[in-house]
């Protein structure tokens, strides 16, 4: 094969790999704050073009993040979904979730580390998207400001969605469109007053 072809050849593969992730459709959704408010369990579903899809769980507070791919059967396009993460993987990282999500306080939630059915958490007590009291938020231009009192305490760019833990020691922002939506970050603080710290940005994922 010549050194065209083979060039020609890659390039069509690298547009069919692109043409198909941009065909992924992904929702993050907020799915409990941890006792003292400055940690958040957060869920990622995506949904290929062809069928199947996706779920993570993603833990993330003062001292950082960490994510749980417990189930990624997208199709491959020929009418299979073939599943990726092993019984055995998903049942382990269910229950390092489980621990992690006991040692920060989390409740109102039921860890299914069986992973049959891949339901992973569910939800008993779903948060509700309210600001504290004190709290205000207003699009400026592409920037999304959030102030505490009169004080400014985020100005994130390319966010619309935002929310904020019960304490207020805890914030997450979102993309979301119709059907879509995209972390931004998740910004977290040691105790009421003190500056917002990043534990998760989108860079990341």
């Amino acid at each position: 094969m010549s050194a065209r072809i083979r060039l020609l050849v890659l390039s069509c593969l690298l547009l069919a790999s692109m043409t198909y992730a941009m065909g992924i459709r992904s929702w993050v959704s907020v799915v409990a704050w941890s006792g003292d408010g400055t940690s958040v369990l957060l869920s990622t579903k995506a949904h290929g073009p062809e069928g199947g899809g996706s779920l993570t769980y993603t833990l993330a507070g003062p001292t950082g993040s960490a994510s749980f791919k417990v189930s990624d059967d997208f199709s491959p396009g020929n009418g299979t979904r073939p599943q990726r993460v092993s019984l055995a993987t998903c049942r382990e990282l269910l229950t390092t979730l489980k621990e992690q999500l006991a040692s920060r306080d989390f409740n109102g939630l039921a860890v299914n580390t069986g992973c049959e059915a891949r339901a992973g958490v569910t939800i008993l007590n779903k948060p509700l998207k309210t600001l504290p009291p004190g709290w205000k938020q207003e699009m400026r231009g592409e920037a999304l400001v959030l102030t505490e009192g009169e004080k400014v305490v985020l100005d994130v760019k390319h966010a619309n969605s935002v929310f904020i833990s019960p304490t207020g020691r805890a914030v997450v922002v979102l993309w979301a469109t119709d059907g879509e939506s995209q972390l931004v970050g998740v910004w977290s603080r040691e105790k009421s007053g003190q500056a917002f710290v990043a534990t998760k940005t989108a860079a990341e994922e």
